[in-house]
């Protein structure tokens, strides 16, 4: 079995085991069509949890989904929000991002066609560089793969870190630090 094939296999333990991820799944399922990618920390988390024992594990769900629905469902006892690229959240007993592929920040910004592996491409840092099929149940990124193997943050797409870090009022280096912090992982700096 390939390193990739068993984070897939541990992210399918995951998923199939987390009942706030199950509630999330449904609630971008009936908002959306086509394929359903997951992505960010939840991943990352979970999968350094699963090899190193590191108790880092996320309540926030992010989806990247091919087509969203024009009218929104939001259920009882969640609110609906915006994220500041303007994506619709939900909020509820966890937390939702829901990304239509052609509102990625890298395929928007370079007019890239809606593939995942244009949002691949585009994440600023190796360990952002994991998507997760919903319904295959495969897992893709090999940067985010190489990251937890060898347990070091860097840059991956520095355009796309430089936009980031301005968006988030901060430094490239400065995010590289601190989500190597979070990890206790080791860093390169730019």
């Amino acid at each position: 079995m390939t390193t990739k094939e068993r984070f897939a296999e541990i992210m399918h333990e995951v998923c199939d085991s987390d009942e706030g991820y199950r509630e999330a799944l449904e609630v971008v399922r009936i908002n959306c069509s086509g394929k359903i990618w997951l992505f960010g920390g939840f991943i990352y988390r979970n999968l350094v949890k699963a090899v190193y024992g590191k108790d880092s594990v996320s309540k926030d769900f992010d989806f990247i989904v091919e087509k969203l629905n024009e009218n929104l469902v939001v259920p009882d006892g969640w609110n609906l929000r915006r994220t500041r690229f303007g994506s619709p959240g939900m909020r509820g007993k966890s937390e939702i991002d829901i990304v239509p592929i052609y509102n990625v920040h890298a395929i928007r910004k370079k007019n890239l066609d809606c593939k995942i592996e244009n949002y691949l491409w585009g994440v600023p840092l190796n360990i952002h560089n994991f998507v997760y099929e919903v319904d295959s149940r495969e897992l893709f990124g090999e940067a985010g793969i190489n990251s937890i193997l060898e347990k070091v943050v860097r840059v991956h797409n520095l355009e796309m870190a430089l936009d980031a870090a301005r968006i988030y009022s901060t430094s490239v280096n400065e995010m590289i630090r601190k989500k190597a912090e979070e990890l206790e992982f080791n860093y390169e700096l730019m």
